[in-house]
């Protein structure tokens, strides 16, 4: 069998350092939260994880907004805080589900709006850590995402083990696909994170008879 060194100097069966590294591998999201509370708000964020806008209705579910439903999204959100506040937690859902997505379904929407091959996209949800190969992808794309040591040599070493359950394929492609989302901004595609930014929309402003003034600053 093919052996990997660990950090702690071990020699350790490759495909069991998958299984370790699998278990870190998050597969819902973070948000970042320096003071540790529980929201309680519908939050919006884009698909770079920067926080658009964030409702006091009491709710706590998160939304991505498309990249190309960012107008749409506005006018829905101007219309909405005149005529529901931000309270109505109904009309907040119906804004996020027309023009976005629930943040715990990212993995399933990411490439949607990518300006990529249609063959290239691809509902991530479905892998999982379940067999050799989806751990293969998985380590793949965190390598192309975000490479580290630990993630070079093991990229490496399923590389040379050429053709096991199509590794250095799955590994290809699954690199491709981190080093896209990444090169594009987007959130990791099995492990999004909120940056902690302020509201890039400010709602008081949205409310006042000027909504379309200084109110949305797109720091992409």
């Amino acid at each position: 069998p093919i052996m990997f060194m660990d950090p702690d100097g071990m020699r350790v069966s490759l495909f069991d350092r998958m299984d370790a590294m699998g278990a870190n591998h998050g597969t819902g999201y973070e948000e970042e939260n320096p003071d540790g509370g529980t929201s309680v708000e519908t939050k919006y964020v884009d698909e770079k994880g920067n926080t658009l806008i964030e409702t006091d209705d009491g709710n706590d579910d998160v939304y991505v907004i498309y990249e190309n439903q960012y107008d749409n999204f506005l006018e829905a959100i101007v219309t909405s805080l005149h005529e529901c506040g931000e309270e109505s937690c109904e009309a907040n859902q119906e804004i996020g589900n027309t023009y976005g997505y629930l943040l715990e379904n990212h993995s399933s929407n990411v490439d949607k709006t990518m300006d990529i091959l249609p063959e290239w996209k691809r509902d991530y949800s479905k892998i999982g850590l379940a067999s050799e190969r989806d751990k293969m992808f998985r380590i793949g794309y965190d390598h192309g995402y975000a490479p580290t040591a630990e993630s070079t040599a093991m990229y490496q070493a399923l590389s040379f083990a050429g053709g096991k359950a199509g590794s250095s394929a799955t590994l290809g492609m699954a690199k491709r696909a981190g080093e896209r989302h990444k090169a594009a901004g987007r959130m990791n595609a099995f492990n999004p994170q909120i940056k902690n930014n302020s509201p890039l929309l400010n709602k008081f402003a949205l409310k006042s008879g000027n909504p379309f003034e200084l109110i949305y600053n797109r720091r992409m």
